[in-house]
């Protein structure tokens, strides 16, 4: 294992962009190391952790374990990404795990436990809270799984933009001013039909009124007519 500083250097740097998420230029960065050191056993385990693929990387740590049969590194990752029991420590390795390798310092160690070792793994995509139950809902989804709301677009951004308490909240204020609104409507069909029952209830007493006036002049010419018929 080659254990020059400036090289275990330049890989640490490599795998701190790579975390960063610039895979390629760490690549790149790793290949010009395995051009001049194609052996380098810290080189071509840090390009087994930005291979593009799991073969690939499963290629390069078979090689690592090739030139050092007892790379715990390697035996560990190529076990994790096969998924299987391979890797059993022994005590000719244990020593190993103090080497200077920019995969055993603690800073590593701590960081691959918390994420996956095959970083091209497509990640689980983006979700956003509903805005009904407040329950994840994946980015493209066009109801909520828990509640089985309805959802769109515009309410996911939403959600994003203003946080699922305040999005409920707003919504809430909306219903709130729907009901005010429709309550409005109701009391001006109460007024109309009012308005209309005075409307038609005057028209009403119009023409009773003049029905009434016709009846009041027949009656009076009735009653001058017998009067004029009366014997002087």
């Amino acid at each position: 294992m080659t254990n020059d500083p400036e090289t275990n250097q330049k890989i640490k740097e490599a795998i701190a962009i790579a975390k960063q998420g610039d895979k390629n230029s760490a690549r790149n960065m790793i290949i010009e190391i395995l051009e001049k050191d194609a052996t380098n056993e810290n080189a071509l385990l840090a390009y087994a952790f930005v291979a593009p693929n799991t073969a690939e990387a499963e290629e390069v740590l078979e090689e690592v374990l090739r030139l050092n049969p007892d790379n715990v590194t390697a035996l560990k990752q190529l076990s994790k990404l096969r998924k299987d029991d391979l890797f059993t420590p022994t005590a000719s390795t244990v020593p190993l795990e103090k080497s200077a390798s920019p995969f055993t310092s603690e800073s590593y160690t701590q960081a691959e436990e918390k994420t996956d070792w095959q970083t091209t793994t497509p990640q689980q995509p983006v979700s956003l809270p509903c805005i009904r139950c407040g329950k994840p809902v994946y980015d493209g989804s066009n109801h909520c799984d828990s509640c089985k709301a309805e959802l769109n677009q515009g309410k996911r951004a939403l959600d994003a933009s203003l946080g699922v308490e305040n999005t409920v909240e707003l919504e809430k204020k909306i219903e709130r001013l729907i009901a005010i609104q429709k309550d409005q409507q109701q009391e001006l069909k109460k007024i109309s039909r009012a308005a209309q029952l005075f409307f038609w209830m005057t028209i009403v007493s119009i023409v009773l009124g003049i029905i009434s006036f016709c009846i009041g002049i027949a009656s009076s010419a009735s009653l001058l007519q017998m009067l004029n018929n009366l014997p002087q």
